[in-house]
């Protein structure tokens, strides 16, 4: 992964981490004085499948407080994704000496490393960019849409559409929502088991705007099935590490687990010999650790 401007950037090492674990890094003492609407912006990379959580606080003397969490789990879904920026409005603390610190909280180990770069106190913009953008209580054909908002906007314009669309092209297939005074925004009509992913734009009035930011992409849930209905597995993908496939899931992925296997279980002494019928079946695995 390459830094967002430069070549160099700050990362966490989770490697040797454990659930639970900190690391702290701390700025030097910034002056605000000079600055009318002060903010602080940075940008950072959050992908991974034991991704914690990062906090950003601030210490005018008084104390340490927060100024924004991120996550915790991954934001970005791909190493290759492109660094996210987040800003912050610092108008409580004009005027005052500061300091800031970065808190990084592990979830795990190997798959946690959080990235930070181009790290900036300035003035706040004059419509910042919103950003932390959501989606919740996703159903199989809804989604409340939701972001922070970062300056004094109250109104947005959201962009969405199954994944894979590029924002502003005037795409048939998008929807466009101008002017929405909603955070979060409820969205119906979605297609079951469907990619989504969704844009935002703050609109500051006086012609002002925020640049676009996004993309945040979401799964739709499964349908309901009617009956009768049967499901042999003879679909699915023979695995010693199942999750999830046609809207069947577990949340044991270590452990006692199920995986889908077409030629018994793996282990001897027990599990038949083959399915009842067809080629594949479902079965439960435990792995006893040290």
């Amino acid at each position: 992964m390459a830094a967002n401007s430069g070549v160099n950037y700050f990362y966490t090492e989770a490697s040797g981490a454990g659930t639970g674990d900190v690391a702290t890094l701390v700025s030097p003492l910034i002056d605000l004085t000079s600055l009318t609407t002060p903010s602080v912006e940075f940008f950072y990379h959050m992908f991974g499948g034991q991704i914690g959580s990062l906090d950003l606080e601030i210490n005018d003397g008084t104390g340490w407080a927060n100024v924004v969490t991120l996550g915790p789990c991954q934001i970005q879904t791909a190493q290759a994704d492109a660094w996210l920026s987040q800003i912050s409005d610092l108008s409580a603390y004009a005027g005052a000496t500061v300091q800031f610190r970065f808190i990084a909280t592990s979830n795990g180990s190997f798959e946690g490393d959080i990235s930070l770069d181009d790290f900036k106190v300035d003035e706040l913009p004059a419509c910042p960019n919103p950003s932390i953008l959501t989606a919740t209580n996703i159903t199989d054909s809804t989604a409340d849409l939701g972001w922070t908002e970062n300056g004094m906007s109250t109104i947005w314009n959201i962009e969405y559409e199954p994944c894979g669309f590029t924002p502003g092209t005037m795409d048939p297939a998008a929807v466009q929502v101008t002017g929405t005074t909603m955070n979060p925004l409820s969205i119906a009509g979605l297609s079951s088991q469907t990619c989504y992913e969704f844009y935002v734009t703050s609109d500051c009035g006086a012609g002002a705007f925020s640049n676009m930011v996004g993309s945040f992409s979401f799964e739709t849930a499964c349908a309901a099935f009617v009956a009768p209905y049967t499901e042999g597995f003879e679909t699915f993908t023979v695995s010693t590490s199942f999750v999830e496939e046609n809207c069947w899931s577990t949340p044991q992925t270590t452990g006692y687990t199920w995986d889908v296997s077409g030629a018994g279980t793996g282990s001897t002494g027990t599990g038949p010999l083959a399915a009842a019928t067809g080629t594949n079946f479902s079965l439960q695995k435990q792995v006893l650790a040290c």
